[in-house]
């Protein structure tokens, strides 16, 4: 162990961690304002083109504070994107004063990277007594300057592989207002006015050093995103603050601070109806930067208008918002690609089953780039057919290096489920499970026989386990051609041979791809026995 090391080590705290051993249980988030805090900061922390790196939480006792903290650092954690979490606590002295931030902090990034460990410990082997100096000079020293050194080494995978997300807790309880102002001057000098790739969240009660930091005057008024949790506030209120916050968040990132209009935030408010889901997805759609954010805007305000004129399209707000994207999506489509098959709707269907449905996927369906060569499309056909979509739809890679679709919320998997409320939009499942399943019986037909069970490609294998899954008595009524000739060219002796080929990594995973097969044969079995008993028949010989 480096001798730096050491010293790091031993000026840590350990309960000010993210999962500290002695720590009391912490409380879940249950609802109300703290769940749309937790949406908005995580929204916040991705958006890699918000112009400001620091977000303050604020809100009195009992308003949530701790559990968002505690909830965002959690999910930070998940995503491999928490590079240091330091929570305050008043009650404990390993924690209640700034003695032990910069060694904790500084012990998180240095686990994080091999090389930034040595450089860390190196500059502290240099000044043992680093951590006896002002905390802005203990900051640059320990923190921003190996950092930067590292990125002048240009080394490949640093600014990469790095997690970027800083999080300080409980900032109240940090005993005495000077140490408190000392912490955010610390922020604002050693880390925000440094080229670093950080993303800073910091929790308080709105106690007088963090207020006046934070309101109009203060020094951190213009660079910090400022989120109120208020006991008092209704939806309505919380709405519109949000629709404030992030509005002028893309005024400032676009240069147009006067961009929008109280009359915008207040029609937006009324049109939510006290969904943050709406006003979230209304925020979303015009931070877009295909698109100047006021003629994102004025597109919704025209459909909210479009809607209160004519009964025709009278949909609760939600529904008209995602109806209306879908709409001018399918509509830029089809100006660019004509009416392919599948068509827009169709396709986008078959991504959402995929993706936003709890199936029994197997993992190597999971990636949408072989999910499209079953489709017998490009690998980026969701590229393109998603260009339009990027307030409804994200693009997550997988933790085996593949891509996923991630879809913004599940009040969208309900109005593509219901025919009342997508209308024209709407399409059923079967007729996606069957589309999905004709793409498989295709691939698998072109595979010989006699190589089914010597050396079956990837692809027909994938489709193999995606017809498995997408086999049901709805789907298999679309499908009466297909199977017929699919049987007639020994498809199902394809597949015993492939499963019997097959390595399973246990007996479980065996009897779970053979339990559905029986579930799928069964399927079809029971299709055929009136429709076509010749072929049932035939399907039992064999």
């Amino acid at each position: 162990m480096f001798p730096g090391w050491k010293i790091l080590s031993d000026k840590a705290a350990p309960n000010a961690l993210l999962n500290p051993v002695d720590r009391y249980n912490p409380q879940k988030c249950d609802g109300g304002n703290c769940v749309e805090a937790i949406d908005e900061i995580m929204e916040w922390i991705e958006d890699s083109e918000s112009p400001r790196r620091l977000l303050c939480l604020t809100g009195p006792a009992g308003s949530g504070t701790s559990v968002v903290q505690q909830a965002i650092a959690e999910r930070c954690s998940e995503k491999d994107i928490l590079a240091s979490a330091f929570f305050f606590s008043s009650t404990d002295p390993s924690r209640n004063t700034l003695s032990s931030i910069v060694p904790t902090m500084a012990l998180q990034f240095g686990k994080r990277h091999p090389t930034l460990k040595q450089s860390i410990a190196t500059v502290i082997t240099n000044d043992p007594a680093i951590f006896l100096k002002p905390l802005q000079t203990q900051m640059n020293t320990v923190i921003v300057d190996p950092f930067k050194y590292l990125q002048r080494q240009n080394i490949s995978t640093f600014s990469t592989t790095l997690p970027y997300v800083i999080l300080i807790g409980g900032l109240d309880e940090c005993r005495g207002e000077d140490r408190r102002a000392e912490v955010l001057a610390a922020i604002g000098r050693c880390l925000l006015d440094s080229d670093l790739p950080f993303r800073i969240v910091v929790t308080s009660s709105p106690e007088r050093t963090i207020r006046s930091a934070l309101e109009v005057g203060g020094y951190l008024h213009q660079t910090a995103y400022h989120i109120r949790l208020n006991l008092s506030l209704d939806a309505s209120d919380s709405i519109r603050q949000y629709l404030r916050r992030r509005f002028q968040d893309i005024g400032l990132r676009d240069g147009n601070r006067n961009w929008f209009t109280v009359d915008d935030i207040e029609a937006l408010v009324e049109a939510a109806s006290g969904l943050f889901v709406y006003a979230a997805l209304v925020a979303k759609y015009v931070s877009d930067r295909r698109r100047p954010p006021p003629d994102s805007l004025r597109v919704i305000r025209n459909w909210l208008n479009t809607s209160a004129h004519d009964q025709r399209v009278a949909l609760p707000p939600l529904d008209l918002l995602y109806a209306n994207i879908l709409s001018s999506a399918k509509n830029n489509y089809e100006k660019i690609h004509g009416d392919p098959h599948p068509n827009f709707l169709l396709l986008f269907r078959i991504y959402h089953l995929k993706d936003a449905i709890p199936l029994d996927w197997d993992l190597s369906l999971r990636d949408i780039k072989s999910f499209n060569r079953i489709l017998d499309l490009e690998e980026n056909a969701h590229e393109i057919l998603l260009q339009d979509l990027h307030t409804l739809v994200a693009v997550k890679p997988t933790s085996d290096g593949g891509l996923r679709l991630d879809f913004c919320h599940e009040t969208l998997s309900e109005f593509l489920d219901s025919a009342g409320r997508a209308g024209d939009l709407f399409v059923p499942r079967s007729r996606a499970y069957a589309y999905i399943a004709k793409c498989c019986v295709y691939k698998i037909n072109q595979c010989p026989l006699e190589s089914s069970q010597s050396s079956p490609t990837v692809l027909v294998q994938l489709s193999c386990d995606a017809l498995r899954t997408v086999l049901n008595p709805d789907s298999v009524m679309y499908m009466n051609e297909q199977l017929v000739d699919f049987t007639q060219q020994n498809g199902w002796q394809k597949i015993d041979r492939m499963l019997s080929a097959r390595k399973y990594a246990t007996n479980d995973d065996y009897a779970k791809v053979l339990e559905g097969w029986i579930h799928a044969s069964t399927t079809v079995l029971d299709r055929f026995k009136v429709s076509h008993l010749h072929i049932f028949c035939h399907i039992v010989a064999k």
